[in-house]
């Protein structure tokens, strides 16, 4: 939303002062930025709907510098899971927990956090249920410390904490 104020003022500004080909590349820069960001929301939603192309498209024409980069990311490493590619997968939710950690985003952090841990999971290879249980243990620190408004989340790192509970024989948690 910083964003979006900083390219109107610009407009307005470029505007009052009649530089108006400067405040047309405002305008157009303030609705790619803006394109950029529905783009890297479609694309998650795209990827959690079973879109893997769709998906693909959208999260490729996301702006790597957009703040809802993340959101791309995260839908990159679902297409790859769903692709059965978890070292791709794992690399996908990383630079989504990364780029989402550097924009003070929660949600996708902590949704990046429980993909890469279901991935892990999934995979079960003889260290991926501790580094699994690693990544729920930072997820929950992240929810507990943030304010996520999405009462799924919690949902599925009970789910998971309960497999990763089951892969490494600990019953306490």
């Amino acid at each position: 939303m910083a964003q979006e104020g900083a390219g109107l003022a610009g407009i307005e500004e470029a505007v009052s002062r009649g530089a108006l080909p400067a405040a047309l590349r405002a305008a157009e820069e303030a609705v790619e930025a803006e394109a950029s960001g529905a783009r890297a929301h479609r694309a998650w939603l795209r990827a959690e709907l079973g879109d893997l192309e769709g998906a693909v498209a959208d999260a490729e024409a996301v702006d790597e510098a957009h703040p809802a980069a993340a959101w791309a990311s995260l839908a990159l490493g679902r297409v790859a899971a769903a692709r059965s590619e978890p070292e791709t997968a794992l690399l996908r939710f990383d630079d989504a927990a990364a780029r989402a950690r550097a924009s003070e985003q929660l949600a996708p952090q902590v949704r990046a956090l429980l993909e890469g841990a279901r991935v892990l999971l999934d995979r079960d290879g003889p260290a991926d249920g501790s580094a699994a249980v690693g990544r729920l243990a930072d997820a929950r620190s992240l929810l507990d410390e943030g304010d996520a408004a999405d009462p799924s989340l919690r949902l599925k790192l009970r789910l998971l904490l309960a497999r990763g509970r089951f892969v490494t024989h600990d019953v306490e948690g």
